[in-house]
């Protein structure tokens, strides 16, 4: 996966020492703050709406950091463009890989966008699953607070 910062990309897993992990630098973030006084909180939110994947965003872990550290540089409308960029080109990735590679040309058709986007929300949905330091504001904050101290080192 990558990090949906247009002008960072980083690829956010990679390869681990041990067969049996790999290794992500990769942060679910919050686009709209989980809790008040987040960056960009929206006391209009449901709660059912600032744990959704529709206020998630999947950045590295520096630039995960750096929305939240400047919050008018990196206003909701932006990363929502960012999210929907991402979405769209994961999607136009997915299709070209996995389609043409698991079934013959002379059967494939082409996905609609709202399929890719589909494929693609679920793939993301699966990798935000995964990290379960997500699932509380709490959680995240204290990740969010990790990641500070290593780059501030």
């Amino acid at each position: 996966m990558l990090c949906s910062n247009p002008e960072c990309r980083q690829h956010t897993v990679g390869s681990h020492e041990s067969k049996d992990k790999s290794t992500s630098i990769g942060i679910g973030a919050h686009i709209e703050a989980a809790s008040q006084g987040g960056a960009r909180y929206n006391a209009n939110q449901s709660a059912a709406e600032r744990s959704s994947f529709d206020n998630a965003i999947w950045l590295c872990s520096i630039c995960a950091t750096l929305i939240d550290k400047d919050e008018k540089k990196f206003p909701v409308a932006l990363l929502q463009k960012w999210k929907t960029d991402v979405d769209n080109e994961s999607a136009d990735r997915l299709k070209v890989r996995t389609v043409a590679a698991a079934v013959p040309k002379s059967v494939t058709s082409k996905p609609s966008l709202a399929e890719r986007a589909a494929a693609n929300k679920a793939m993301r949905e699966k990798e935000l699953t995964r990290n379960a330091f997500l699932r509380t504001p709490e959680a995240l904050d204290a990740a969010r607070s990790q990641v500070e101290r290593i780059i501030t080192k």
